[in-house]
C-alpha cells in the first residue's frame, strides 16, 4: 500500500520519479506543495529563505511559499487621498497611484503620483493626467501635495534611484499636450460632456516613455529625454531598476505576441542616461500556461540578497488583484501568482473591497530594501459614473 505521508516527505527526488508507475505520483505532487515545504529559496518565491524544509519569509511577506503580501490594518488617513464619499463637504482630487522614495538628506518620504487635473476623474486619464510631487515625514502619510513635477500630459510615473543617488522619473509623456483638456469637472468626477461615447472620440495613448532626473526631490530636474520608440502601440507601463554600475534592467509592455492582451517584455540599457543603449526585447517573459491573460502596471525592485522582483496588475480572473514574479538574475522570471486582492481592512474596524486596484508600488524603508507599505491607484465606485479615484496605501507587517 501507499506509505504514510510523513514517510513520503522524506523520500529522495530519485524515488519520486521511480514510484510514479506505482500509483503514488499524485500523492507526491500534493506533497511537493504541502508536507515537503521547500527545498530551495526559489520555493519561497525568493521572498524568504528555506530552512529545514520550511520557508522563513522576509518582512512584508507571508504564506507557505512567501508569495503573499502581509498587510496590517490600513489607516483611513494614509497614502495620497483627497477623495471622500460623494456629497462630503471636502473637495476631491482624483489620482491614480504613486511611487515613494525616502530621502535620507531631509528624512522625508516623497511620492510622485499621477493626478487628474481640473478636479476630473479617471475617465480623463488620456487628456488630464499630470505628475505631482507630495511628501510626508511618515511613510504612511497622508502625503501633502507640493507641486506639479511634470505637467499635462504625463501618466504612470515610476521613480527610482540612479547609480549616483539621483531621483529618476520615467513616464508616458507628451508635453505640451495635443489632447482636448476636459473642463467643468467637480468633486474628482468627470464632466459627462467629456466622457467617451458621448460625442467625444476615444483617445488611446501611444505616447513614448521619457525620463527626467534631479539630485534632490525638490531641486531642478533635467529636461525630459525620450527613451522609448517614437510611437509605441500603447502606453508602455515602463518600470526599471538602476543597478550600482549604472546599467538598467526593466520591463515594458505591448500587445505582442498576437495582439491579444497586455504582455510584458524586458528592457536593458548599458547606462540609464544613454537612450541609444536601451534594448527593447519583444520576447514573452511568461508562458501562456502560467499567465493566460493580460498583466500590466509593473513595479520592479531588488531585495537585500540581490534577487529581482516585480508586482503587476492582473487583468484576468481577478481584475482587482496583483501578481508577483521573481528572478535570480533579472533575465529569467518565474510567475508566482496572486500576491494581494482588493479587500482592505482598515484600522477603524471596517473593511472594503475596491473593484479597481491597479498601479502597484512598494514603499521601502530608509535602507531601500525593506518594504513598509503597498500603494495602488484605486476606484471605490464613488462619484459620477464611479470614476473618482485615489492613491491607497496599505502598511505591511514587519
Amino acid at each position: 500500500g501507499v506509505p504514510e505521508l510523513p514517510v513520503i516527505a522524506m523520500w529522495p527526488r530519485a524515488f519520486w520519479t521511480k514510484q510514479q508507475s506505482c500509483g503514488v505520483a499524485g500523492v507526491v505532487l500534493v506533497l511537493l506543495g504541502g508536507v515537503l515545504g521547500c527545498n530551495l529559496d526559489r520555493d519561497c518565491s525568493l521572498n524568504g529563505v528555506c530552512r529545514a524544509g520550511k520557508c522563513s519569509c522576509d518582512p512584508g511577506w507571508t504564506g507557505a511559499s512567501c508569495g503573499s503580501l502581509a498587510f496590517r490594518p490600513a489607516p483611513v488617513a494614509a497614502g495620497y487621498r483627497n477623495v471622500f464619499p460623494s456629497g462630503s463637504p471636502s473637495p476631491n482630487i482624483s489620482s491614480w497611484g504613486g511611487g515613494v522614495l525616502y530621502d535620507n538628506v531631509t528624512s522625508e518620504y516623497f511620492m510622485w503620483a499621477t493626478e487628474l487635473a481640473g478636479g476630473c476623474g479617471m475617465h480623463t486619464w488620456t487628456t488630464n493626467s499630470q505628475t505631482i510631487r507630495a511628501s510626508s515625514r511618515n511613510a504612511m502619510g497622508l502625503y501633502t501635495r507640493e507641486a506639479v513635477q511634470v505637467p499635462i500630459w504625463t501618466h504612470e510615473v515610476n521613480v527610482v534611484r540612479g547609480d549616483k543617488g539621483e531621483f529618476v522619473a520615467f513616464m508616458s509623456y507628451n508635453v505640451p499636450s495635443p489632447y482636448p483638456y476636459c473642463h467643468g469637472c467637480t468633486d474628482g468626477s468627470t464632466n459627462p460632456a467629456c466622457k467617451k461615447g458621448r460625442g467625444v472620440p476615444e483617445i488611446e495613448d501611444t505616447d513614448p516613455t521619457y525620463m527626467t532626473w534631479g539630485a534632490t526631490p525638490r531641486g531642478n530636474w533635467s529636461a525630459p529625454v525620450r527613451v522609448s520608440m517614437a510611437k509605441p502601440e500603447m502606453d508602455t507601463n515602463f518600470a526599471p531598476v538602476i543597478l550600482p554600475n549604472g546599467t538598467l534592467l526593466g520591463m515594458w509592455r505591448d500587445h505582442h505576441p498576437g495582439g491579444k492582451h497586455s504582455t510584458p517584455h524586458l528592457v536593458t540599457a548599458a547606462h540609464w542616461k544613454d537612450p541609444a543603449s536601451y534594448h527593447w526585447s519583444t520576447e514573452q517573459l511568461f508562458s501562456d500556461h502560467d499567465v493566460p491573460g493580460g498583466i500590466e502596471d509593473m513595479f520592479l525592485w531588488v531585495d537585500g540578497r540581490g534577487h529581482f522582483h516585480a508586482l503587476f496588475h492582473i487583468m484576468f480572473d481577478c481584475d482587482n488583484c496583483g501578481g508577483h514574479a521573481f528572478s535570480e538574475d533579472g533575465l529569467k522570471w518565474t510567475w508566482g501568482g496572486t500576491a494581494y486582492t482588493g479587500v482592505v481592512q482598515f484600522d477603524d474596524g471596517t473593511s472594503f473591497e475596491f473593484p479597481y486596484v491597479e498601479r502597484p508600488h512598494l514603499v521601502m524603508g530608509p535602507d531601500g530594501i525593506t518594504p513598509l507599505a503597498l500603494t495602488n491607484g484605486v476606484k471605490p465606485g464613488w462619484g459620477v459614473d464611479g470614476d473618482q479615484s485615489f492613491t491607497l496605501l496599505r502598511p505591511l507587517a514587519s
